[in-house]
């Protein structure tokens, strides 16, 4: 909503209300959780693309293009990675997506990341310890790829709102292009200024954190040998904070964050 002050027209402030417990969660809130699962998935990127299946869980435009160049003959292409992620991906937002929609609004956030933890750590089991960056190959590649994928999809549906803005933690693409538009309204100046603004500012946080969590991804803590149990710690962290306070997050949909 907005109100009317001196024939104009003030923005709303940035803050989400929760449909169930009528408490205004801190935007900035919902920003930190948006953040921190952009980490994540920079993070999860990173290590699976460089020491454990050769494709990204998450960014799904990059498989694309691999998956591209390995029907067009590229040598250094593996197009059935590429394509198992892909449907690994659409898998995890589909059931999330169906999972989300039976839950109340306070639970599903936590759920998510509950599912997502759970299959993070799946991976781990089957894993163990990664050496170097040996790339695991036939029914275990396949499997690792299957798990992480879905759990990036999961992801997906956890946060998709901050403040009214669209943002997405593990694609990046619309992100950077809704930033563009963003800048343009700033350069023209128009009404929508401070909406712009706002959206600027939120959409560069959440970039720039998936880009540090790919830049630790390939430093000296994302070449330990347990590299995955990091997200994990963190994803763990966040779930059980949503479950201690859920007034204080995201309501899970709609108004503020999550799924629509």
């Amino acid at each position: 909503m907005a109100w009317a002050v001196a024939g104009g027209y003030r923005p709303r402030p940035m803050a989400i209300e929760s449909a169930e417990t009528g408490h205004p969660p801190a935007a900035d809130v919902a920003l930190g959780v948006a953040v921190v699962l952009a980490l994540v998935t920079g993070f999860v990127d990173a290590v699976a693309f460089t020491r454990l299946i050769g494709v990204f869980p998450a960014n799904q435009s990059g498989n694309l293009i691999f998956f591209g160049m390995a029907i067009g003959g590229s040598p250094g292409s593996s197009g059935w990675r590429n394509a198992v992620a892909i449907g690994g991906y659409v898998v995890g937002v589909t059931l999330a997506f169906a999972v989300g929609r039976r839950l109340p609004r306070a639970r599903r956030g936590p759920v998510l990341l509950t599912v997502e933890l759970t299959l993070i750590v799946t991976v781990i089991v089957i894993a163990g310890p990664i050496h170097g960056s040996h790339l695991r190959d036939g029914a275990e590649g396949a499997v690792l790829t299957v798990l992480l994928s879905i759990s990036m999809g999961v992801q997906t549906e956890v946060i998709s709102r901050v403040a009214g803005i669209m943002v997405a933690t593990t694609y990046e693409t619309g992100a950077i292009t809704r930033a563009g538009e963003a800048v343009t309204r700033l350069l023209r100046r128009d009404r929508s200024t401070a909406r712009g603004d706002r959206q600027f500012v939120v959409l560069v946080l959440v970039v720039g954190a998936y880009v540090g969590g790919a830049a630790v991804g390939v430093s000296a803590l994302g070449d330990w040998r347990w590299a995955l149990a990091l997200p994990c710690v963190v994803l763990a962290m966040l779930a059980a904070g949503w479950l201690a306070m859920p007034e204080r997050f995201p309501g899970g949909a709609g108004d503020g964050a999550g799924i629509p």
